[in-house]
C-alpha cells in the first residue's frame, strides 16, 4: 500500500522492461511516482470509479478482462478480474449501491441480432462473487452514464435510438434484460449525454453529420415519462458539460474553416446553451476540431479533450487536442502537446492542476494560467498510458 491520501490511477498499456503494463498509482500532493502498481491484467485501457471513489473498474484490452480494484488507502488492492470474454469494454459505470457494474461491450455477439450487449456483473464483496451474470442487447453500444441516483442509466451506439435502463427493474438472476430498459428513437447519431442534478432530465447529444448523420443538435429527455421535451440544432454536438444552468456543448461541424489564426485545417465548436429553456447563450467558442469525448471542469476552466483533431507542428505553431475554456471569460486555448486526449483528471486537494494524456503522455497543467505547470516537472512515462482518475476525495 501506498499509504498515500491524495492518489492518481493511470494506465499503462504498453510495458517495457522496467515498467510492466500495469495501473500506476501516482502521488498527486507532489506530482511524483510512486514505486506503487496494481495488476489489472494485459494492456490496461478505461478506469471507471464508483460515486464514493473507493472502488474501480480497469479494463484490458489484450484479454478483455476488467479488474476490480478496492481504492482504500487502507487496502488499496485487486479484488478481482473478471472475463467478459465477448470482447474488450467500451465503457463502465457502478450502481449506486455498488453491488452491479455496467459494462458496454460493442463486439459483443448478439444471437439473430448485430453485435454489442450490456454486460451486468455481480460485485458481492460479502461472498467474494464477481461475475458476468446477466446481459441487455444493445447494438454496437460504447457509451453508458449513469444519473447521480443511480436509478436510470443512459446508454449509446452511435445510432439512431438511445437505451434508458431503469435499474430498478435489473436483476442478476435472469439472462437478459431487456424488460427493464427502454429503447427511444427518432435521436440523429446520438452519442452521449449528461443527466441534471436531481437526475430526471437528460440532455443527449444528436451527433449529426460529423457521424454520417445530418442534423447535430441537443435534446432534452424526461427521464420518467420518457419522451423527448425539446430540442436544438448546433454545429456541432459529441459532449458536453452541465454546470449550473449552463450546458456546454462541443462538436465539429465538418469542413468549419477556423477564425483564428492557426494553421490547423478546421475547428470545433463550444456552445453554451441555457439548460432550463434549451436556448443558445452567446456566441460559439472556437476550440479545436476533431471528436470532442473528454470534458472536465476544474477552478473555473473547462478541459476540453478531442480524438482525431488537426494537429499542427510547424516552426511558428503546435497545436494538439486539448483545449480550454474560460468559463468567465468565455474564451479558449489551445494545449500545444500533440495527439489525441484519452484521459482528463481534476486534481483535488485544494490544487489547481488538472492531469491530461495527451498522444500516451502524462502531461500537467495549470487550470489557473492554462499552461503546463514547470517542464522539469512533467512525468516522462515509460510506455503509453491511456487513462487517468483522481481517486481520492474532490475538490
Amino acid at each position: 500500500m501506498s499509504g498515500l491520501s491524495n492518489r492518481a490511477f493511470v494506465t499503462n498499456s504498453i510495458g517495457s522492461t522496467t515498467f510492466g503494463t500495469s495501473v500506476f498509482i501516482i502521488n498527486a500532493a507532489s506530482d511524483l511516482f510512486t514505486r506503487f502498481q496494481l495488476n489489472a491484467g494485459q494492456r490496461p485501457d478505461l478506469i471507471a470509479l464508483n460515486s464514493d471513489r473507493n472502488l474501480s473498474l480497469v479494463s484490458s484490452l489484450g484479454d478483455n478482462n476488467v479488474t476490480l480494484i478496492d481504492n482504500t488507502s487502507a487496502k488499496e488492492r485487486v479484488l478481482a478480474q473478471i472475463g467478459l470474454s465477448v470482447g474488450p469494454a467500451a465503457s463502465m459505470v457502478f450502481s449506486a449501491d455498488n453491488k452491479i457494474a455496467y459494462v458496454a461491450v460493442p463486439t459483443a455477439p448478439v444471437l439473430n441480432g448485430t453485435n454489442g450487449a450490456i454486460l451486468i456483473l455481480d460485485i458481492d464483496q460479502s461472498t467474494q462473487k464477481y461475475q458476468v451474470d446477466s446481459r441487455i442487447p444493445f447494438a454496437g453500444v460504447n457509451k453508458l452514464q449513469i444519473n447521480s441516483t443511480g436509478s436510470r442509466i443512459l446508454a449509446f451506439g452511435e445510432s439512431n435510438t438511445l437505451a434508458v435502463i431503469d435499474t430498478s427493474k435489473v436483476s442478476i438472476f435472469v439472462a437478459d434484460n431487456t424488460p427493464a430498459t427502454t429503447f427511444l428513437g427518432g435521436f440523429d447519431r446520438v452519442v452521449d449525454g449528461v443527466f441534471s442534478s436531481d437526475g430526471n432530465t437528460a440532455y443527449v447529444f444528436n451527433c449529426g453529420a460529423e457521424c454520417g448523420g445530418t442534423q447535430a443538435s441537443v435534446a432534452s429527455v424526461d427521464m420518467n415519462a420518457y419522451h423527448v421535451t425539446a430540442t436544438l440544432p448546433l454545429d456541432g454536438a459529441t459532449t458536453g458539460y452541465l454546470s449550473g444552468s449552463n450546458l456546454y456543448v462541443a462538436g465539429s461541424k465538418p469542413g468549419t474553416p477556423c477564425t483564428s489564426k492557426t494553421a490547423a485545417a478546421a475547428c470545433g465548436s463550444v456552445t453554451i446553451v441555457n439548460a432550463s429553456s434549451l436556448t443558445v447563450t452567446g456566441s460559439p467558442i472556437e476550440v479545436t476540431d476533431g471528436f470532442h469525448n473528454h470534458f472536465e471542469l476544474h477552478h473555473g476552466k473547462l478541459f476540453l479533450g478531442a480524438m482525431a483533431c488537426s494537429n499542427v507542428n510547424t516552426s511558428t505553431e503546435t497545436r494538439g487536442c486539448l483545449s480550454i475554456l474560460d468559463t468567465t471569460a468565455n474564451t479558449a486555448v489551445v494545449s500545444p502537446d500533440l495527439g489525441d486526449v484519452t484521459g482528463i483528471a481534476p486534481i483535488g486537494g485544494g490544487r489547481s492542476v488538472v492531469y491530461v494524456i495527451i498522444g500516451n503522455e502524462l502531461r500537467i497543467y495549470d487550470a489557473n494560467t492554462s499552461a503546463l505547470i514547470d517542464p522539469t516537472k512533467q512525468l516522462d512515462f515509460v510506455g503509453a498510458p491511456v487513462d487517468v482518475k483522481y481517486i481520492d476525495k474532490y475538490p
